[in-house]
């Protein structure tokens, strides 16, 4: 069996190919172009696929800001309903997920079609934000298992006023550490969907930023947490 697994990543609220700068701009970029692209992944497929949302959906575009900001009341709806049309099969939050709060999340998340898997973002018990750690779902008889991890630099950025005390960073590679060992014993295959970047080159191993923030750790994920297949 082949699998295909499709990603997008850092949409930013831009539904239309347009900056919302030049009129009848048609730009490489927008939810609508990759969901031409997604269904035309599917239908050439040789076997099953899988689509994952990595995060960063809620804020970031003029469209998302006048929703958020602007109209009254604040209204994510309109958003979300777009987004549901693409069916994901697991959704990640990402670091601008939190840009207008917690409250007006939790109102994105709740009207969401897609299934949030969220493993390092706790509230004071120690149990997901929102959404589940992981998620396992099966295609041609095969067990697939998505985890769901976020950067943790959130508190450290402008965005962090917006989050409220009783939300809990733990760092992705700790999570990872603990849950993908248990996944490859319940699954067959094993996709760690991480919203953050490499620490470090790709081509060297060289440090290409400070770690005091701990803000991308995905080269430390590969590096140091056995059993990732995707």
């Amino acid at each position: 069996m082949q699998l295909t697994i499709l990603s997008t990543s850092d949409t930013h609220g831009y539904i239309f190919p347009t900056n919302y700068v030049k009129p009848r701009a048609h730009m490489p970029f927008g939810l609508i172009r990759a969901a031409t692209v997604i269904a035309a992944e599917q239908r050439a497929a040789p076997g099953p696929t899988i689509t994952i949302d990595d995060g960063d959906f809620l804020a970031g575009s003029p469209l998302a800001y006048y929703v958020a900001q602007v109209q009254t009341p604040p209204d994510p709806l309109p958003l979300t309903r777009i987004y549901n049309q693409i069916h994901y099969d697991a959704a990640v939050m990402g670091n601008h997920e939190f840009d207008y709060g917690t409250q007006y999340l939790e109102r994105a998340l709740n009207a969401t079609e897609r299934p949030i898997v969220n493993a390092n973002i706790l509230d004071n018990a120690g149990r997901p934000l929102f959404g589940q750690r992981y998620r396992i779902i099966e295609r041609g008889g095969v067990k697939i298992a998505i985890l769901g991890l976020t950067t943790r630099a959130v508190m450290q950025w402008k965005n962090h006023a917006n989050v409220a005390n009783d939300v809990h960073f733990r760092t992705a590679v700790s999570v990872a550490k603990e849950l993908v060992p248990y996944l490859k014993k319940i699954a067959d295959i094993v996709i760690v969907a991480y919203h953050g970047g490499f620490e470090r080159s790709l081509k060297t191993g060289k440090l290409i930023e400070s770690l005091s923030n701990g803000e991308n750790e995905a080269y430390q994920l590969l590096e140091e947490v056995k059993g990732i297949d995707a």
